[in-house]
């Protein structure tokens, strides 16, 4: 599994200047968009390491399609059958159930354990 995350920045600059009084107000959007790279550049890294050092219940897991990474935020894993359930791989190379999608049934919670998943 490669992930590829290509970095670019631009800089918005917008230059106002009010008709009646004649003051100009100039807007920087620089510090957001240097938190954002900071931010890709951050998941980039995260994304690397762990491709690198999966568990084998990680790579057996999204190799029989178990699991489906989603293409817009690679960093979340959908499980196949249960509806809004995301896994992220944690630092150790584990599936660990995601805060942002998470099991909130009990049959989802125990669908998660008979796979192997932690919570």
């Amino acid at each position: 599994m490669i992930c590829t995350v290509n970095l670019s920045l631009s800089i918005d600059t917008s230059i106002n200047v009010d008709i009646d009084t004649g003051i100009t107000h100039q807007y920087w959007y620089e510090e957001d968009a240097k938190a954002t790279v900071l931010m890709l550049k951050a998941m980039k890294e995260k994304s690397e390491k762990a491709s690198n050092e999966m568990s084998d219940l990680t790579k057996e897991l999204i190799e029989n399609g178990a699991v489906n990474q989603w293409a817009k935020k690679p960093i979340y894993y959908f499980v196949k059958g249960l509806r809004k359930v995301a896994l992220v791989i944690d630092e150790g190379g584990d599936f660990k159930v995601s805060k942002k999608y998470p099991a909130t049934s009990d049959k989802d919670q125990a669908y998660l354990k008979a796979l192997g998943i932690k919570s």
